[in-house]
């Protein structure tokens, strides 16, 4: 095969609809053809689900500039009981203080579904305030996709019940 029918074919085979994710090996005759890269490009070839699952290694990290790469420019981001925060360097402004109020952070899935361009996560919010321990919170997020970044992003915690769990 040649390197651009190679280029193609992996193209081709890294769509949504086909079914591969990140890391997939691509095999023809027992040998590996390609490995899809890691790094996310969000276009055609990256999944809703996958959009959200490398938007959450974002929290652990603490990093407000990569979170904000997984944004769109007119994104809303409504944390239930807070006012809306419109606009991408808004939400990373808004993330920017929030990662300073933590000691660690790190947000897992427990179940996603995606339909069309939404994309719902129950998620459990590891949270620990500076010298605490991590307090496991419940969340429901809604995201919706608009060329491959987030436009739209809710998130439904019991704000009083993580407040009594973090003792604040």
């Amino acid at each position: 095969m040649k390197e651009t029918e190679v280029a193609r074919l992996v193209a081709y085979l890294a769509r949504p609809e086909a079914g591969f994710v990140t890391g997939s090996a691509i095999t023809i005759n027992g040998g590996c053809l390609a490995k899809l890269s890691y790094e996310r490009d969000f276009n055609v070839n990256t999944s809703y689900d996958d959009i959200i699952k490398d938007f959450l290694t974002c929290f652990e990290a603490k990093d407000a500039d990569r979170l904000a790469s997984f944004l769109h420019p007119n994104v809303v981001f409504l944390n239930y009981g807070d006012p809306e925060v419109r606009g991408k360097n808004a939400v990373r402004e808004t993330w920017s203080r929030l990662f300073s109020n933590f000691g660690a952070l790190r947000f897992e899935t427990v179940h996603q579904a995606v339909n069309g361009n939404i994309v719902i996560a129950e998620q459990i919010h590891n949270i620990a305030l500076p010298a605490g321990k991590l307090t496991p919170i419940m969340n429901m997020a809604i995201y919706e996709i608009v060329d491959g970044k987030i436009a739209a992003w809710r998130d439904y915690t019991n704000s009083s019940h993580a407040k009594k769990l973090l003792g604040i």
